[in-house]
């Protein structure tokens, strides 16, 4: 069975603000938002690159300093409720596939206590004609698995 992810319309429309904004170039940020019910994922809102972000070709390095002021904030004012679910970032050249460094990042980002989460989504955004999506939920045990998600948008 897939896992669910709920997109909120308004994220959506963020990231693909962002996307055309900084096309042909590779960005992306942060997915935020809470477990619902059966472990699916609410993503209610979106957090960019940030100020200090290196966009290139075929790279994307986030300004990490802004997105944690970002998600902090976020944590506090939805009084713990919404927090880090992972990352969404574009592919300027149509590929909705995880390239080896998407896969590299899932397992990092599973690995790090800090960003508490065990199994984080990834969004990737294929530029193209027409412009396409896919997330992936990564699951670190028994052995590495990443699948696609269903998504939803609400």
């Amino acid at each position: 069975m897939k896992a669910v992810v709920w997109l909120e319309r308004a994220a959506v429309a963020g990231m693909l603000s962002e996307a055309r904004r900084a096309h042909p170039l590779e960005t992306g940020g942060i997915l935020v938002g809470y477990r619902g019910a059966k472990e699916a994922a609410v993503v209610t809102q979106v957090v960019g690159p940030g100020p200090r972000a290196i966009h290139g070709p075929d790279v994307f390095e986030p300004d990490y300093g802004f997105q944690e002021r970002i998600l902090e904030r976020i944590h506090f004012q939805s009084e713990g409720v919404e927090r880090y679910l992972g990352d969404w970032h574009t592919h300027p050249d149509g590929r909705l596939e995880l390239s080896s460094k998407d896969l590299s990042v899932l397992r990092q980002i599973s690995d790090f206590a800090e960003a508490g989460i065990q199994h984080p989504l990834m969004l990737i955004i294929a530029i193209g004609a027409p412009t396409t999506a896919t997330m992936w939920r990564y699951t670190p045990s028994p052995a590495p698995v990443v699948d696609a998600c269903e998504i939803i948008l609400e």
